[in-house]
């Protein structure tokens, strides 16, 4: 594996960097850390949170595969620009990250996406920006694995949302933002 950045102690901040061309641009494997004001372009991944307790804020992530990924719960992820990704935010199996003040957009295939098997795991989107103005509730679409038979799991759609989305994007390259 190719790392970017590859965080394994806790409570370091990262900031300033341009990472390129990795399959992992920041991975962070420990807890209590602040990611900001990075650039993360074309990689396999832009930033790989398993870990919990992390702030990532005012990164500029973009033509990366996958732009977020989180596995862990209890983040925060605002002002963020996460565009032109294949997928933008990919969750799964966890809850109580918090996603707000984002904007996100134009990422082709998905732009966010969660998945879970067994009880219900709740995040909140929180006034994201999702590419133009929205007066409705932003719907963020997820599956769900429920056991059927020995082996066997029925995947069922279901729904997360953003109920007070942006309506104009966030000038992630303010300084007031990295406060």
């Amino acid at each position: 594996m190719n790392y970017g950045i590859l965080i394994r102690r806790n409570n370091n901040t990262i900031s300033e960097n341009t990472i390129l061309e990795c399959d992992f641009g920041i991975k962070i494997n420990s807890h209590s850390n602040i990611i900001k004001n990075n650039n993360i372009h074309e990689n396999a991944e832009g930033i790989y949170l398993s870990s919990r307790d992390n702030t990532i804020q005012g990164n500029i992530i973009t033509y990366n595969s996958i732009g977020i990924e989180i596995v862990a719960s209890d983040n925060i992820i605002k002002l963020n620009r996460v565009a032109i990704n294949r997928i933008g935010f990919l969750i799964e199996q966890v809850s109580d990250n918090i996603i707000t003040k984002n904007n996100i957009y134009l990422n082709y295939f998905m732009t966010a996406h969660f998945s879970y098997t067994g009880p219900r795991h709740d995040n909140d989107w929180i006034s994201n920006y999702w590419g133009r103005p929205r007066f409705l509730p932003k719907i963020i679409r997820g599956v769900t694995g429920i056991p059927f038979r020995q082996g066997y799991l029925m995947i069922i759609p279901v729904f997360d949302f953003d109920f007070s989305p942006a309506k104009e994007p966030y000038d992630i390259s303010s300084p007031e933002v990295y406060s």
